[in-house]
């Protein structure tokens, strides 16, 4: 095999990601749900919208679409640094932190809780990293704390169900929070899902899914709005398979919400490189999030749950040709990586390769072998992304 071929799979790979983030178009999907809630028909008097999460902006731009311009005053989206602001007219643009809640994070939370007790009509667009964006601290926690227990969190090993089932309790936004307290339900909740199966509860910690019917005596509540499902990471997947179709590839696997220990991924991925290449082109791909737990007292290096994995599977590729594998968050933001993610291959592995993966120190590795793909916040949050590609005759 032909190991000038390798570099054109890595091309070949960053197209696919790139692209098939492009087809989960958060705007657009935001747009259409609302329209055929609306019934195509415009409102009678002005929305707010208010939206949350590393997606945000893209999603209160596709409602203020749907709404014809009609936004109320108040409306908001709640991004993280470096995401794509809102648009629309009317729509402000506030800042606050993720993964790690911040005084903005407080701010952001107490301002959602209190500017939806007026009785305006209102829709919510959600996100993953809303949890973190919009954090009111449930007494006795403080802000410190909830920062204390979200690090914690993320060190753990935890799904983001797990981590924001515990989430709900801590913060007055979550848990049915921003409904308790407002005056009216939303019209709906627009959901770009970032967790297993495209649900909606778990997103953001279910600021509009309340656990469980009042006691009597109790502030009025209402009944769940309807969440509204615009895309996840089975969205991804297909788009990545459409994405390879289009380049000729026979894509034999493919599948989503592949949740489990990175080190059983990674064995996972090591059998499906196996396996692919035995037409012209072949390819596998899939999504989820790696678990990836930090053992006690572990001073962790620069990482994430993709280049953790990306590292993992070129120890498996090492000495191959003609075989490439990505791992890509589709936010754009691997962990503390620096990168979105990595695409290897079998030049990857190479001296020092374990003792990265020892240290939790795979960026840092795969940057010297210029295997990182950048960082750049992409307004999309539907998991992660991960693809095989192969040529048949490969070494």
């Amino acid at each position: 095999m032909d190991e000038a071929r390798t570099p054109a799979l890595r091309a070949l790979l960053d197209e696919v990601w790139r692209e098939a983030l492009v087809a989960v178009d958060a705007h657009g999907a935001t747009r259409a749900a609302l329209q055929r809630w609306l019934g195509g028909a415009v409102p009678a008097e002005p929305v707010r919208v208010l939206a949350v999460g590393k997606a945000a902006g893209a999603m209160a731009d596709g409602a203020a679409e749907a709404l014809g311009g009609r936004v109320a005053p108040g409306s908001r989206a709640t991004l993280p640094d470096g995401a794509r602001a809102a648009q629309a007219p009317g729509v402000v643009t506030e800042r606050a932190a993720h993964p790690l809640p911040d005084e903005r994070s407080r701010r952001a939370g107490e301002a959602a809780l209190a500017c939806v007790q007026d009785g305006a009509p209102w829709v919510l667009c959600l996100s993953g990293g809303a949890s973190s964006l919009w954090l009111a601290p449930a007494a006795p926690l403080d802000l410190a704390g909830a920062r204390a227990l979200t690090q914690a969190l993320l060190a753990s090993g935890r799904t983001i169900e797990q981590m924001n089932d515990v989430r709900r309790q801590v913060s007055r936004v979550a848990g049915g929070g921003l409904l308790r307290a407002a005056a009216r339900p939303p019209l709906c909740v627009l959901v770009l899902s970032d967790v297993r199966g495209g649900e909606a509860r778990a997103v953001g910690s279910g600021p509009c899914w309340p656990d469980e019917t009042p006691e009597p005596g109790s502030p009025p509540s209402h009944d769940r709005p309807a969440h509204l499902v615009v895309g996840s990471n089975q969205t991804l997947v297909e788009a990545a398979r459409a994405v390879l179709a289009r380049r000729g590839a026979d894509v034999v696997e493919a599948t989503w919400d592949e949740d489990d220990d990175v080190e059983a991924l990674a064995v996972r991925w090591q059998a499906r490189a196996a396996r692919v290449g035995l037409a012209r082109r072949a390819a596998a791909v899939s999504g989820g999030e790696p678990r990836v737990a930090l053992p006690r007292g572990i001073s962790a290096g620069r990482g994430g749950r993709c280049t953790h994995l990306a590292l993992l599977v070129a120890r498996a590729l090492a000495g191959r040709a003609g075989v490439a594998f990505a791992a890509v968050a589709s936010d754009g933001v691997d962990g503390c990586s620096g990168a979105a993610g990595a695409i290897v291959d079998g030049s990857t592995w190479a001296p020092g390769a374990a003792e990265a993966v020892a240290r939790f120190d795979a960026a840092s590795f795969l940057a010297q072998r210029g295997a990182l793909v950048p960082e750049a916040p992409s307004g999309v949050n539907v998991r992660d992304l991960h693809v095989v590609v192969a040529e048949p005759g490969r070494a």
